[in-house]
């Protein structure tokens, strides 16, 4: 621990007191938590998803209270919840990488995995973000629920909140993606001697262009610019994949 930054420490000490008991292996948890936010603090991801352990809403709401009064990169952190999984983001990042970057969305729930136009739910995510920004002068105030039945697809609101440049769309429980090629995009990055894997995401191979290579080689760039990081790719296939 003894090479931490301030800020590193300071999110560090804020997540031991809240996350005290219960927690397998709770050192390496809260580090992990501490490369997390570090992604929203150096803006490398708008969003990250909290799958530790169960946590309630109120207790994220008082973590991220601490650390928005702690830390001053993060005084613009919200919690979103949605279908049970809580989520902390940087609302102004998220705005802008919601605004200004060009999304590709992927249709997989049809027979075969293709590109398609959903700027629509962009737009509609966008709308209502500034308007829990404008309606609340304290963005802590609550935990905001994103509600499934208007954003029928999981895997979009989930992969746009997460800052991916490439999206799933479906609207059903099975996809096309078994037993198909898939690009995998991993970061890791080294946190006090630990491995951790800050964001991942896939592509079918069969839609890979070069258009989409160089969007991806400048979000990576973008992506390790931002963080101490390494990127891989691997191809890879799965018999099952569930969204």
């Amino acid at each position: 621990m003894d090479n931490m930054s301030t800020t590193e420490r300071c999110i560090y000490e804020v997540l031991s007191t809240h996350l005290k008991t219960g927690m397998g292996g709770r050192t390496r948890i809260l580090l992990n938590l501490t490369s997390n936010f570090m992604c929203l603090v150096t803006k490398a991801r708008p969003a990250f998803l909290y799958d530790h352990s169960c946590i309630s809403p109120s207790l994220s709401l008082k973590i991220g209270q601490d650390l928005s009064k702690s830390v001053a990169a993060l005084k613009d952190i919200f919690i979103i919840e949605y279908s049970q999984d809580i989520m902390f983001a940087k609302m102004s990042t998220l705005l802008t990488h919601l605004q200004h970057s060009r999304i590709r969305f992927i249709d997989v729930g049809q027979s075969s995995s293709q590109f398609i136009d959903c700027s629509s739910y962009v737009d509609e995510l966008v709308g209502l973000l500034q308007s829990w920004q404008s309606f609340y002068l304290d963005i802590l105030n609550d935990v905001y629920e994103l509600h499934s039945a208007v954003f029928i697809s999981g895997p979009t609101v989930i992969g746009l909140l997460l800052g991916f440049p490439i999206v799933y769309f479906v609207t059903t429980e099975t996809n096309c993606l078994s037993h198909t090629p898939l690009l995998i995009t991993k970061c890791e990055t080294m946190f006090c001697g630990n491995k951790f894997c800050v964001c991942s995401f896939s592509v079918p191979q069969c839609l890979f262009s070069t258009e989409l290579h160089h969007a991806l080689k400048k979000w990576i760039f973008s992506f390790e610019s931002s963080l101490n990081c390494k990127v891989t790719q691997t191809i890879e296939s799965f018999d099952c994949l569930v969204l």
